[in-house]
């Protein structure tokens, strides 16, 4: 009879450290260090129980959850078994900054010789009206041509958005909205007519969502109509640098700036270039394209010297209309402080010992 009872004790022991074993691998498959939330609407909820282990062979009691915010953490286990495994449920406040996220989470220790469990965690907070890509318009065409651009309005409201109307005070563009999903969906389509050169501009462009005048939403109409000669960028920024860096012709020729001339469309254009700085010179080079010039602007080493400086790159075109363009140049150069740089390289050093 003893032998009966202590086989069963010892098979009862057996099944229950397999019982045991078994549900501490259930929960460390479960220790996943990387959450993601995906697209969270606007009102919703975050419930997620977050599970975190103890190597050690003693028990580890909890000190704090550091989270980015809006993450906030509830019901946190404050002491973890040896070798076992903790949880906390993972919400979200309600103060939340539009678009993608990324965050951390941090469990601390009271010991310190343990280190604190990180947990990643991404998503993108959507807003209640999403515009894609943008809620501006960025459309740029040559003279003689005409460009789109399109806009989609994606309604995350439980109430529909409707939009009836559009209304603007350009007369050189036009937009038109297609229905995609009636309340939800709506793609916003500008159309640049390139008939007329024109400066950069911003504009209004009204959409019309429901009765009354406060009723409809603004989107912005950024355009540009180039002439048919122009130069990109339309100035050159040598930027902020120490003298000396342009005293070795290496570091030079790596921060030569580029600046393009066009005439699209022509297979006859002919450029001359000057400036009026003799710190700089431009090599200018015809693309086989046949309407564009690259002209490849850098400092003479042996002609710079310390303080800003300004001018202008001057082109002389054959185009009978664009005979001339000027563009701004400007920079500045310094000379460093080497005691300030020894005395900074003295403190780096002392700080290493």
């Amino acid at each position: 009879m003893l032998l009966l009872q202590y086989l069963f004790l010892t098979v009862m022991a057996f099944f229950s450290g397999r019982l045991c074993s078994d549900e501490r691998r259930v929960m460390m498959s479960k220790c996943v260090r990387h959450i993601t939330l995906g697209k969270v609407l606007p009102g919703d909820s975050v419930h997620r129980i977050l599970y975190f282990d103890n190597p050690t062979d003693r028990p580890l009691k909890v000190r704090s959850v550091q989270l980015t915010p809006p993450l906030v953490a509830h019901d946190v286990t404050q002491t973890v078994a040896a070798g076992g495994v903790g949880e906390f449920t993972l919400g979200l406040a309600d103060q939340r900054s539009l678009g993608p996220y990324g965050g951390t989470i941090k469990v601390h220790f009271y010991e310190d010789s343990v280190a604190p469990v990180e947990f990643t965690v991404d998503g993108f907070f959507v807003p209640p009206i999403e515009f894609k890509p943008y809620s501006e318009f960025f459309v740029a065409t040559d003279l003689g041509h005409s460009e789109q651009a399109t806009i989609e309005i994606i309604n995350h409201q439980s109430q529909p958005l409707f939009i009836s109307d559009t209304k603007h005070g350009s007369n050189r563009f036009d937009v038109n909205v297609a229905t995609l999903v009636p309340g939800e969906h709506y793609a916003v389509t500008l159309t640049l007519s390139g008939i007329k050169p024109g400066a950069k501009l911003s504009e209004p462009v009204y959409l019309k969502t429901g009765e009354g005048e406060g009723a409809s939403m603004t989107l912005t109409a950024n355009t540009w109509i180039r002439e048919r000669v122009y130069t990109f960028p339309e100035r050159v920024d040598m930027s902020r640098l120490p003298l000396s860096l342009t005293k070795d012709q290496k570091i030079v020729d790596a921060l030569t700036q580029r600046l393009m001339v066009y005439r699209k469309g022509s297979d006859d254009f002919e450029i001359t270039v000057s400036t009026d700085l003799d710190n700089i010179q431009i090599q200018s080079e015809r693309l086989p394209e046949g309407d564009r010039y690259q002209l490849m602007i850098r400092y003479l080493p042996d002609k710079t010297q310390v303080g800003d400086f300004s001018g202008e790159v001057k082109i002389q075109t054959n185009d009978d209309q664009i005979p001339e363009l000027c563009v701004p140049i400007k920079g500045c150069l310094f000379a460093r402080d080497r005691r300030a740089q020894q005395e900074r390289r003295d403190k780096n050093n002392r700080g290493r010992s």
